[in-house]
């Protein structure tokens, strides 16, 4: 089950950062400025924010699994159309299309294996799942590398298609969250559900029974929100969500383009570069993965964002004394930590809410990432049409240490609890 849904989160992973690859080679075909190159980078984050609230609404209406399956066969669909664009409007189009995909699916699938896990060692469960978010990125360094020069840009979007396409028969075939069936009052499915998995034959999603209203016995029936709850969660959880996705996306978008661009460098080097950022960032994933459990998610969050700014804090004072070593070597820091927050929001932010709303209040907050992605590419193609990379650094270091403060006022914990 953790292998499956992981699979779509690889897809995911993989289709963010190859085509941060791919357009410093589509860019010139379509002789596209830094303005137009951040636009096609931010209608799919665009899509993404969309397909993040709706396909939350709707995975707490029909079930996580039958959420994760129309989302993965979406971006199936526009990711393999996108092989055979002609132009840069008809790329932006799908791009939209597939983000809806992409943004729907990633939310739904931390807060199924959060659900699907207990609490002891829940931490560690859930993050090893997400560690497969940094294989993706690895492996999306590594295949443009070879496949870009070999085969085209489009080998890309067909290699990554064909696996949705692959992939979806499997998703289908996952059994339903146990614990949204609770919700629903439906424990006695929930349990016969649970006993199939302790013997090696759990049930597919199937015929789900009508939901009984008010609960069920043997459920816990824990009110939805109450209006300061709901007001604290977010004010928690909004700016961090933003923040990485500034933070995430603003550089793994720009980072190749910043070097072939800014410093002149070929883009086999710029490739190479970023072999080694995803190699630092899938070590980032697996350390955080071992340790969340022992330190503690409110620790690792507020000292995460501190760690993750204070590198782009020192690119920003270099100013035109920077060179593409420099921004490298500190981009590679902030990245490292920027990779371990970006799983433990996904464990945190499920453990933080009651299971009745957990699939609507994740995608919500996915939602705000994907609108802070939507931003940072843009954010980003400005500042390099001004000049004023450096500028975009401060901005950017800013945002990590205001979140960190409000990590340190507002964060609590929950490694402890029981979901």
């Amino acid at each position: 089950m953790r292998l499956v849904v992981g699979m779509a989160t690889f897809l995911d992973s993989f289709d963010i950062f190859s085509i941060a690859f791919v357009m410093p080679v589509m860019a010139p075909l379509w002789h596209l400025s830094p303005v137009q190159v951040g636009m096609v980078f931010s209608i799919g984050f665009l899509g993404q924010m969309i397909g993040s609230v709706v396909f939350g609404f709707f995975s707490e209406r029909y079930g996580r699994i039958r959420a994760l399956s129309v989302a993965v066969f979406i971006f199936a669909v526009a990711t393999l159309l996108s092989a055979l664009v002609q132009s840069a409007a008809q790329f932006e189009a799908l791009r939209f299309i597939q983000g809806l995909g992409l943004g729907g699916h990633v939310p739904i699938a931390a807060t199924y294996i959060t659900e699907i896990s207990r609490q002891a060692g829940r931490g560690r469960f859930v993050l090893l799942y997400e560690s497969i978010f940094a294989v993706g990125n690895v492996l999306a360094a590594v295949i443009c590398r070879i496949f870009l020069a070999a085969f085209g840009w489009q080998s890309i979007f067909w290699l990554s298609g064909v696996a949705g396409v692959l992939l979806l028969p499997f998703v289908m075939r996952l059994p339903e969250s146990p614990r949204w069936l609770c919700a629903r009052g439906q424990a006695r499915y929930a349990l016969d559900l649970v006993r199939g998995l302790e013997t090696g034959k759990p049930q597919g999603p199937g015929p789900l029974p009508a939901p009984v209203h008010g609960g069920a016995a043997g459920c816990l029936h824990v009110p939805l929100f109450l209006p300061r709850d709901s007001l604290r969660l977010l004010l928690l959880t909004v700016p961090l969500w933003f923040a990485l996705g500034l933070l995430n996306y603003g550089l793994a978008t720009w980072l190749p383009i910043i070097y072939t661009r800014q410093f002149r460098l070929p883009v086999s080097d710029a490739l190479d570069y970023s072999i080694i950022r995803s190699v630092i960032i899938f070590i980032g994933t697996i350390a955080c993965s071992l340790a969340i459990d022992a330190i503690g998610r409110r620790k690792i969050v507020m000292g995460g964002f501190l760690c993750a700014a204070l590198p782009l804090v020192a690119l920003a004072l270099m100013g035109s004394a920077m060179t593409a070593g420099w921004v490298f070597f500190m981009t590679l820091i902030t990245s490292f930590f920027v990779a371990v927050l970006m799983l433990a929001v996904y464990l945190y932010t499920p453990e933080l809410c009651p299971a009745q709303a957990r699939g609507a209040f994740t995608g919500f907050n996915a939602a705000v990432l994907r609108f802070a992605s939507m931003i940072a590419p843009g954010a980003v193609g400005l500042g390099m049409s001004h000049g004023s990379i450096a500028g975009v650094f401060m901005l950017f270091a800013a945002v990590g240490l205001m979140v960190s403060g409000i990590s340190f006022v507002m964060a609590r914990e929950t490694r402890h609890l029981v979901m």
